[in-house]
C-alpha cells in the first residue's frame, strides 16, 4: 500500500551562518533544510535590531521574503 501526505512546514536551513560586509551589513549564508517535508519555494528571514528590542519589545520587524528557492545568501544592509 502506498500513499501521499499533504507537504507541511519545511524544518529548519542547515548550516545557517553570517559573515560581517562593509561594516555595516551582514551576509547571511545557509543551505535548504534535511527534512523539506515538499517543495521549498522561498525563504523568510526574520530580525530585530538590539534598539528595536529595548526601544519597543513587542513590536514586530517586516520579513525578508526570498521568492527563489535556490537563493542560498543574502545581504543585510545598513545595520548599526
Amino acid at each position: 500500500t502506498e500513499f501521499q501526505t499533504r507537504e507541511g512546514r519545511p524544518g529548519p536551513v542547515t548550516n545557517f551562518r553570517g559573515v560581517p560586509f562593509a561594516g555595516n551589513g551582514i551576509f547571511l549564508f545557509w543551505d535548504p533544510p534535511d527534512e523539506p517535508n515538499g517543495f521549498i519555494i522561498g525563504y523568510q528571514i526574520d530580525y530585530r535590531t538590539i534598539e528595536s528590542i529595548v526601544a519597543q519589545p513587542g513590536l514586530d520587524q517586516p520579513s525578508i521574503i526570498i521568492q527563489d528557492p535556490n537563493q542560498r545568501s543574502y545581504l543585510v544592509g545598513g545595520l548599526k
